[in-house]
C-alpha cells in the first residue's frame, strides 16, 4: 500500500469551495425546472421536493433534452462512421477502385454491428439525462469505463482544469453500500476500522463514502480509490487520456473557469417572474374562487334559516339582508394574466416549444434528425458541436475498445468521424453530388454511353453507402448481371419470333 501525502476525501472538500456558487446556481435552475435533477443537500427518495406553479420550465427542459438525444444518439441507423484515410483512400482507389469499394462496406458493416451493441448497452436513457444536467446545471460527469454508463450530477464530483480547459485533477464521491463491495474490500475496511479504533454494532449497514481520485500527471491520468480513508487495495491506476472512462462536461465553457454555465442560467429571470406571477394568480383565483355569503346583523333574515333550507323552500326573510362577498381583483388580475402569457411565449420561444419539425413516430428520417441539429446548434449556441467531440468521439472510440470480438481497426489508416446531426451533411452532400454526376453525364452523353463510362457496380455501391444502407443481397454480382443480360437476350429473341411461329402453326393447321 503507498504512502499518500493526501486522501481523496481531504482533495474533495479542498474542491468543492470553488463548486459551492455553481451549485447553488444549479440548485436554483432545478427548482423551477426538474427539482429532482440537481435536489437540494441532503434530499434523498423519501424528500419531498419543491412543486413549481408553472410547468414550462419541466416541459421546456424535457423537450429540448429530447431533442438532443434525438440529434446525438438518433434511432435506426449509427452515429458514427469509420472511413478510410484519405491519402490511403486514394493511393487505393488508383490501383483497385474495386477494393476501397469494398474496404468501405466492410466499415459499414462494422459500424452496424458496433452499433446494434450499443443499442443493446441501454445508454439512450443516460444520454437524455445528461443533456437535462447539462441544460439545468451545465456541468455533468460521464462514467463509461464499464459496459453500463453512469451519470454524476455536478453535486457528486469536483474538478479542476488547467486554463485551457483540461481536467488535471477529478475527485468523485458516491454512497455505497457494504454488501455491493468485494469480499475482500470489506474486510480490509473492517480491518482498518478496528485500526483507528472504530467500532460499529452488530448488524450495522450504513453507507460508505467511496471516493475515486484521478490527477493529470506526465500525460496520464494516475488515481486510486478510498473509503473512511483506507486505500482500496489494487484500485490503483494509469490509464491514457482516451481510456480514462470520465468526461467531464459543460454546457457553456468560460474560459478559466472549472465549471460551465447552464441553458436555465440564461432565462431565470423570466422562469422566476413566471413562477411568482402564477402563484399570485393561482391564490387570487383560489380566494375569488371561495363563496361567502354576508347577512346583515340587524335583518330580519335568519342565518340558520339559509344554512338549513332545501332546494325550493320558502323561508322568512328580506334579499337586501344577503350579499355575497366579493373580490374586486379583476383588472389587476388581468394584467397579471397579460405579463405571464408573454413571459410564457417568450420561454417556449427559447425552449424551441412551437417547433413540429419532429414528428411523433417511431421512425424518423435522417433529414428530420439533419434538421433537428441545425435549430439545436442555432438555439444553442453550438452546444451540438461541442458534444460532438467531447462526448460522442469519446464515447464511441471506449465503448468500441471495451467489445469483445471487434477487430481492432488502425487509427493511421482508419478515420473515426460524426454521422449525426452538421457531420451527416457530408452524406447527404456526397449522395447529391454522385447523382448529379451521373445525370449530368447522362444529359451530355445518352443513358446508353453513360453505362460505358461508369462501373454500374461501383456507384451503386457508393450511392447505398451515402446513405447508410446494409446493401448485402441488394446487388447482384457481374456473374449474375451477365447471366441476366444473357437470359433477357434469349427472352427477346422469343418473344419477337412469336407472331411468326404462331402464324406458321396457323398455316400447317
Amino acid at each position: 500500500m503507498a504512502e499518500r501525502s493526501f486522501t481523496a476525501a481531504s482533495r474533495y472538500k479542498s474542491l468543492e469551495q470553488d463548486r459551492q456558487g455553481p451549485l447553488e446556481r444549479a440548485r436554483k435552475n432545478a427548482r423551477l425546472t426538474l427539482p429532482w435533477v440537481m435536489p437540494p443537500d441532503g434530499a434523498d427518495e423519501q424528500t419531498e421536493l419543491y412543486d413549481p406553479f408553472q410547468n414550462v420550465g419541466s416541459q421546456g427542459v424535457n423537450h429540448l433534452s429530447s431533442k438532443m438525444t434525438l440529434a446525438i444518439m438518433p434511432p435506426n441507423e449509427p452515429f458514427f462512421r469509420h472511413d478510410a484515410d484519405d491519402f490511403a483512400a486514394a493511393e487505393l482507389a488508383e490501383s483497385n477502385p474495386e477494393q476501397i469499394v469494398d474496404a468501405q462496406e466492410k466499415l459499414a458493416k462494422y459500424d452496424r454491428a458496433a452499433m446494434r451493441r450499443i443499442e443493446a448497452s441501454g445508454d439512450r436513457p443516460k444520454f437524455d439525462l445528461v443533456c437535462k444536467h447539462l441544460l439545468i446545471a451545465g456541468n455533468a460527469l460521464v462514467d463509461i469505463r464499464e459496459e453500463k454508463t453512469r451519470v454524476f450530477g455536478m453535486d457528486s464530483y469536483v474538478v479542476a482544469r488547467d486554463p485551457r480547459g483540461t481536467v488535471v485533477e477529478l475527485v468523485i464521491m458516491e454512497k455505497v453500500h457494504p454488501d455491493a463491495l468485494p469480499a475482500e474490500v470489506r474486510n480490509q475496511i473492517e480491518a482498518g476500522a478496528e485500526k483507528q479504533g472504530k467500532t460499529k454494532a452488530s448488524g450495522d449497514k450504513e453507507l460508505l463514502d467511496l471516493y475515486t481520485h484521478a490527477q493529470l500527471q506526465d500525460g496520464f491520468y494516475v488515481g486510486f480509490q478510498e473509503i473512511d480513508g483506507e486505500l482500496i487495495d489494487g484500485s490503483e491506476f494509469k490509464k491514457k487520456p482516451d481510456d480514462f472512462g470520465f468526461i467531464a462536461l459543460r454546457f457553456a465553457v468560460v474560459d478559466g473557469q472549472h465549471w460551465g454555465r447552464s441553458f436555465v442560467e440564461g432565462i431565470v429571470g423570466d422562469l422566476t417572474s413566471l413562477e411568482v406571477l402564477t402563484q399570485a394568480i393561482t391564490d387570487v383565483a383560489s380566494a375569488a374562487a371561495k363563496v361567502i355569503f354576508l347577512v346583515r346583523s340587524n335583518g330580519m333574515t335568519r342565518v340558520t334559516d339559509l344554512s338549513k333550507a332545501e332546494n325550493f323552500d320558502f323561508i322568512t326573510g328580506d334579499a337586501n339582508d344577503v350579499t355575497v362577498l366579493r373580490l374586486d381583483k379583476g383588472a389587476d388580475l388581468r394584467i397579471a394574466r397579460e405579463l405571464a402569457v408573454s413571459i410564457e411565449e417568450r420561454l417556449s420561444e427559447q425552449f424551441l416549444l412551437r417547433s413540429a419539425v419532429t414528428r411523433q413516430a417511431e421512425r424518423v428520417t435522417a433529414e428530420e434528425i439533419r434538421y433537428v441539429a441545425l435549430e439545436l446548434e442555432d438555439a444553442l449556441s453550438g452546444i451540438y458541436s461541442l458534444l460532438t467531440y467531447e462526448l460522442q468521439l469519446p464515447y464511441v472510440r471506449l465503448k468500441i475498445k471495451q467489445m469483445k470480438g471487434l477487430p481492432t481497426l488502425p487509427d493511421d489508416v482508419v478515420n473515426l468521424t460524426v454521422t449525426t446531426g452538421l457531420d451527416a451533411l457530408r452524406r447527404g452532400h456526397e449522395m447529391q453530388k454522385l447523382r448529379m454526376w451521373a445525370e449530368g453525364l447522362t444529359a451530355i452523353y445518352g443513358p446508353e454511353a453513360t453505362k460505358e463510362f461508369i462501373p454500374m457496380e461501383i456507384y451503386a455501391k457508393r450511392l447505398g453507402d451515402s446513405l447508410g444502407l446494409d446493401l448485402m443481397g441488394l446487388i447482384n454480382s457481374p456473374e449474375a448481371v451477365q447471366q441476366g443480360a444473357v437470359s433477357n437476350k434469349v427472352t427477346d429473341a422469343a418473344i419477337g419470333a412469336a407472331p411468326q411461329i404462331i402464324q406458321g402453326a396457323m398455316q400447317n393447321g
